[in-house]
C-alpha cells in the first residue's frame, strides 16, 4: 500500500466517525464557552504521556470536528485520537473503523419499526455477553470487545435516532465484528 492509499484510507475513516463520539466513548466531554466559541473550554488534555498537566492546554473545535493541544502539540481527528490515546497504529485505527463502519448511501435507508429489529439487537447483545465470559479472566480481549461494542452502539444510536436502522445493515456489523473476534 502506497502512502496515498494510506492518506486516503485514514481521511475516508474520519469522515465516519465523529470525534465529539469518540471522545465521549473515553469519558471526555468538552464543554463550550459562555462565548459561544467554535473551541472547547481548555481542558486538561488526556493525550500527555505523564497523564499529569498542570496548565490546561487541550481544546476540541466543535465547527470543524477537530482537536489540538497546545502542551503536548497533538492534533487530529477521530482516527488520529484513538491512535494516540490507545497507543496504536494509525493506519490499523482507520482501516477498523472502515470495517465497523461501512458506507451506505442515504437511499439505502428504509426506516423499519424497531419491533422488528429488536431480535436482531437481542443477537447482538447476547454475543457480546457471551464473548465476554469467555474472555472474563483475559483484560486485553475485554477491552477489544468492549471497543467494538462502542462501534456497534454508536451505530445504533446514531442510526435508531435518525429512524434509519435497518437490519441487514445491524447483521453486516455483527458479521464483521464476529470475524474481527475469531
Amino acid at each position: 500500500m502506497d502512502e496515498n492509499s494510506n492518506f486516503e484510507t485514514i481521511r475516508e475513516a474520519n469522515t465516519r466517525v465523529k470525534l465529539i463520539e469518540v471522545m465521549s466513548g473515553y469519558d471526555i466531554h468538552p464543554q463550550r464557552p459562555y462565548n459561544n466559541s467554535e473551541w472547547s473550554s481548555s481542558m486538561v488534555c488526556p493525550l500527555h504521556k505523564s497523564g499529569q498537566e498542570r496548565t490546561p492546554s487541550f481544546g476540541y473545535n466543535f465547527n470543524k470536528d477537530y482537536f489540538n493541544c497546545f502542551g503536548c502539540s497533538k492534533h487530529g481527528r477521530g482516527v488520529e485520537f484513538i491512535s494516540l490515546i490507545e497507543n496504536r497504529p494509525i493506519l490499523s485505527v482507520a482501516k477498523e473503523i472502515l470495517l465497523l463502519h461501512p458506507t451506505a448511501k442515504e437511499s439505502d435507508f428504509v426506516p423499519e419499526k424497531f419491533e422488528d429489529l429488536f431480535p436482531h439487537l437481542m443477537e447482538v447483545s447476547s454475543f457480546f455477553r457471551e464473548k465476554l465470559y469467555k474472555n472474563k479472566n483475559n483484560p486485553k480481549e475485554i477491552e477489544k470487545i468492549e471497543k467494538l461494542m462502542f462501534f456497534i452502539d454508536s451505530y445504533i444510536f446514531k442510526k435508531a435516532a435518525q429512524n434509519k436502522l435497518k437490519k441487514e445493515h445491524i447483521n453486516v456489523r455483527l458479521s464483521k465484528v464476529k470475524e474481527l473476534l475469531s
